[in-house]
């Protein structure tokens, strides 16, 4: 899972897509969370007067990337803009959620031991230029990704277990061969756009370089590479528009740093003579324009006066407010979809490495404060009653989810059986429990870290504090910097804190936050979770390619998580998704992006009465 390099873009938007600070008077209006894959909405059937009739798509987005350079920038809004800017070399199926082919004919065929996959790329694939799309261009792009100089460290370790390409020039496909069988050796192609050669190494200065060379420990770039990789990694390739290249059928036109990125529709692309493109393969926009807006009140104005055509950014208290107007709803499809992305309560069960009291070593007070975790009071009071409740460490959405597992409810006096069969009681009559450790009377308090970038993640830990209090647990709120916060979770130096992590539906690999080699090397591994038992199921569910049989791992491995209970699983990250129904197509999914802006056809009712606007 792709979690702990976006952790602060990721962070922001679960916040921001949720909600922004405690709600006193919620706006009456039905909005159910959609706990289904995606939504086809219906196209429209009359056209409204008052609806443009210009072929441009105006997107709402809440920030800006700080470069669009296609191998080098991470955040999550330039990864949304690479889907109309770039091509891939796999895709997932936003419905099914499975791959499929980008610019390959289709899935790969995998050799017996499971390590080689053998890829036959498209025919008449071309870049702007009027070149073909070539196996160098592959071989170029996966050397890029792994070259050690190269500044793409989120991409790195995805790209560790490759071991070799070979071309196969007479039948146009290569071969990948893989170090270890792994359920993400095809999956992870999918989030990394195909370089040109000939436009970013015109030289050929990667030519005398394999992938097997970047692997070892004694290698040393050459001087001509050094100044490849300065070039290639400087903002020329990252801010200059003219750069900015790649396979997608849009290019970036004009970039009004703050304001706005526009994109505009490339003529004569290669997708445009398809006869039957996927919803990554149409270009139905001329123009579509990201419009970077942060006031609330002004989103709520923008979009009442249709100035906006969609958003995925939108505040749950903006969302809701608009949802119950009715303008909106009938000029705009808006639904809040579950996603992958949960926030949790993270405790230390390992606090001896720093000092820390011995407060969540005990199963049973784990459990306890599971019994003592308002989610739902959160959602209701804080999230406009746009979330769900997190059961455990893999989404419900997924095939892998474990479905015996229940959601735990706040039950006080549950969680005061567990901490008195734990040895907790109130020996001093203060209203906080207490127990003899090591010869001394230990009060249960504690302190409960959480960011003071937003006041949403004080308003939780709040109403869990006040939870806790009424079972004798003190909880000892403290709002730290998220770099403070972040510093201590990989030092092991706190009790409990709050944080956000994102997901997809790519099979999940529970290495990074659950295994217990995360914990020794300060990785994400905050909890000091585990044992040989489950670092023996994670290590076999991610090298199991048998879906049943890794279904079987992954509850196993589930249910020791759910026992244990290192996290108190807070809520279900809400991907929220506005679409204006002057357009077509315009169908929405939990997985990212949320939506196909190129896929938004302006509505056949509007072309069949009306001469359309440049």
């Amino acid at each position: 899972m792709r979690n702990e390099i976006w952790i602060m873009s990721l962070i922001t938007i679960f916040i921001v897509s949720c909600g922004e600070s405690k709600v006193e008077n919620k706006t009456e209006a039905e909005m159910p969370i959609v706990q289904s894959k995606y939504i086809h909405n219906s196209n429209a059937t009359s056209w409204k007067k008052d609806w443009k009739t210009n072929n441009t798509v105006v997107f709402h987005i809440v920030g800006e990337p700080a470069t669009l350079h296609p191998s080098n920038e991470p955040s999550t809004i330039a990864q949304f803009i690479f889907q109309y800017t770039q091509g891939f070399i796999v895709r997932s199926n936003l419905e099914n959620l499975v791959l499929q082919s980008g610019v390959i004919k289709q899935l790969p065929s995998v050799s017996e031991n499971k390590l080689t996959f053998i890829y036959a790329l498209r025919d008449a694939v071309f870049w702007d230029d009027g070149t073909l799309l070539t196996l160098s261009d592959i071989e170029f792009t996966l050397k890029v990704n792994k070259c050690p100089i190269v500044e793409n460290a989120q991409a790195k370790s995805y790209f560790e277990n490759l071991k070799s390409i070979s071309l196969n020039e007479q039948e146009n496909t290569f071969s990948l061969t893989m170090k270890e069988n792994y359920v993400q050796n095809v999956a992870f192609l999918s989030d990394y756009p195909i370089l040109q050669k000939s436009f970013f190494d015109p030289n050929g200065f990667l030519d005398s370089c394999t992938l097997e060379d970047f692997d070892s420990q004694e290698y040393k770039a050459t001087e001509s590479i050094s100044s490849w990789a300065a070039a290639f990694n400087s903002a020329q390739f990252g801010r200059e528009t003219s750069n900015l290249n790649g396979l997608g059928a849009y290019r970036v036109d004009e970039w009004d740093a703050g304001n706005s990125i526009r994109l505009v529709k490339k003529q004569n692309h290669w997708t445009a003579k398809l006869t039957a493109p996927t919803i990554y393969e149409t270009a139905y926009p001329d123009t579509i324009i990201f419009q970077l807006n942060n006031d609330p009140n002004s989103q709520y104005l923008e979009f009442k006066n249709q100035n906006f055509d969609g958003s995925g950014y939108l505040s749950s208290q903006t969302m809701t407010k608009l949802m119950a107007d009715e303008s909106f709803k009938e000029n705009y499809h808006a639904a809040f979809l579950s996603t992958f992305n949960y926030s949790y309560a993270a405790m230390n069960m390992r606090p001896e490495s720093a000092g820390r009291t011995p407060i969540f070593t005990d199963k049973k007070v784990r459990q306890a404060m599971a019994y003592l975790n308002p989610v739902n009071d959160m959602i209701d009071l804080l999230f406009e009653g746009q979330s769900t409740q997190r059961i455990g460490a893999v989404s419900s959405l997924k095939p892998t989810f474990n479905s015996e597992l229940k959601s735990i409810l706040v039950n006080i006096e549950k969680a005061k059986q567990l901490l008195a069969d734990g040895g907790w009681t109130d020996t001093d009559n203060d209203g906080v429990l207490d127990k003899k450790i090591n010869g001394k009377t230990i009060p249960l308090q504690f302190e409960l870290l959480c960011m003071n970038n937003m006041s949403i993640w004080g308003d939780m830990a709040e109403l869990m504090s006040e939870t806790m209090k009424k079972a004798g647990v003190n909880a000892k709120l403290k709002l730290v910097d998220y770099s403070i916060l972040y510093q201590k979770a990989a030092e092991h130096d706190f009790d409990m804190l709050l944080l956000a992590w994102g997901g997809s539906s790519l099979p999940d690999d529970h290495t990074q936050i659950w295994h217990t080699s995360s914990w020794l090397n300060n990785g994400s591994n905050f909890t000091g979770f585990g044992t040989t038992e489950s670092d023996s199921l994670i290590e076999l569910s991610k090298i199991t390619l048998n879906e049943t049989k890794r279904i079987e791992i992954e509850h196993q491995l589930q249910q020791l998580i759910y026992e244990e209970q290192p996290y108190l699983f807070l809520m279900n990250g809400t991907r929220k998704i506005v679409l204006h129904k002057r357009f077509d197509n315009a169908n929405m999914y939990s997985e990212k992006p949320g939506g196909l802006l190129n896929n938004l056809e302006l509505s056949k009712t509007i072309k069949q009465s009306v001469s359309l606007q440049p």
